[in-house]
């Protein structure tokens, strides 16, 4: 699972996060660990100031449609980061790019990408949960 969290997988964060947060878990010490660094190294990412930035998908001109199908289909997980970038500095109004990011979340598999878009809805939407939280982010716009 540790692996998976390294590789970019969301599917094994959220299990590994389930193991940090119970206490009768004998690995939540490790559990707890692991993603406490993986947080700190999606956060240092996520803030950095120099680096590779942008995609060269041209996101102000494409319906949501398209974008949607290109993301899914086109853009690996590692890149999806770029897109999402660019994305969320676009000439689209913010109701219509937050509308976007929710439907991404719902499916994305990516870590990094995920944790992206969880920022942005978790500080756009005012929503009382940690933007790693993926599975009470998914409650919470369930909610909306």
């Amino acid at each position: 699972m540790t692996l998976g969290v390294y590789n970019n997988s969301r599917k094994a964060f959220n299990n590994l996060f389930d193991f940090s947060k119970d206490k009768n878990c004998k690995f939540q010490e490790e559990a707890l660990n692991v993603i406490e660094n993986k947080i700190l190294d999606l956060d240092l990412f996520y803030n950095r100031v120099s680096g590779e930035f942008g995609t060269h998908i041209d996101v102000n001109n494409k319906n949501f449609d398209e974008l949607y199908n290109i993301y899914k289909t086109e853009i690996s997980l590692d890149n999806r980061i770029y897109f999402l970038e660019s994305f969320w500095e676009s000439k689209h109004s913010k109701q219509e790019k937050t509308d976007f990011l929710i439907k991404l979340f719902e499916t994305d598999i990516g870590l990094k990408s995920s944790y992206f878009i969880g920022k942005i809805l978790v500080n756009e939407l005012k929503l009382n949960v940690q933007s790693y939280d993926f599975r009470s982010i998914k409650k919470e716009l369930i909610k909306k």
